[in-house]
């Protein structure tokens, strides 16, 4: 799990070093959503290959569950 953290990281930091020429500011939400999403399909192609890591998600819902 520390690897993948490492590499988020690494890559959201090439991407923003990238963007900084023109209007970086303006492409930074989108880069960290696009580093997050592929970082996030990495986990579950390694979870589902067999990889030691499992990961999970976790889904948020504005309902409320009766009791």
């Amino acid at each position: 799990m520390n690897e993948l953290k490492h590499n988020f990281f690494l890559k959201l930091n090439a991407s923003l070093l990238k963007g900084r020429s023109g209007n970086s500011a303006s492409h930074s939400p989108w880069v960290v959503r696009q580093v997050a999403l592929e970082t996030q399909h990495n986990a579950f192609y390694e979870s589902v290959v067999g990889s030691s890591y499992w990961y999970f998600m976790k889904i948020e819902s504005d309902s409320i569950v009766s009791q």
